[in-house]
């Protein structure tokens, strides 16, 4: 996995994300009840008490962003996500749900707006993490 954004994206992400935290932008509650509500077959997934992982979320968009020009950090974590994952029964196909409501989610959090160039940066590592979560949900499945 060569770098997942350019250094240009890479200060977006980090300058976005830490607006948003900021900001008290509530982003991993607002992600997951718009998952919920466009895609309530998922919901079985998840405990009925969400703060955790709430809190499993944003620590991840944290070490993505960090490590954002240094893949081989966060190439362990991915992998191990993508196998829970799959413990969990998540399949390939729902990656680019969860990129789509991600963005979605994030072109809408009213207390901390994003510029077009932060959210484009958003999209290209949405992609790329989700693009190397699909693959490594093969090798979990094969």
């Amino acid at each position: 996995m060569d770098g997942l954004v350019t250094n240009t994206q890479a200060r977006l992400l980090s300058r976005s994300l830490r607006r948003i935290s900021e900001n008290g932008a509530p982003l991993a509650r607002s992600f997951y009840a718009e998952l919920f509500s466009a895609h309530p077959e998922v919901r079985p997934m998840f405990h009925s008490d969400l703060s955790t992982q709430y809190a499993k979320f944003e620590d991840m968009l944290v070490v993505l962003v960090a490590d954002v020009l240094n893949p081989g950090v966060i190439l362990r974590p991915l992998q191990d996500l993508a196998k829970r994952h799959v413990e969990y029964g998540v399949t390939r196909e729902m990656y680019p749900i969860v990129g789509d409501i991600m963005m979605r989610t994030l072109r809408t959090l009213d207390a901390a707006p994003l510029t077009g160039d932060e959210l484009e940066a958003w999209d290209v590592l949405l992609g790329r993490v989700n693009a190397f979560l699909m693959d490594e949900t093969l090798n979990h499945t094969a």
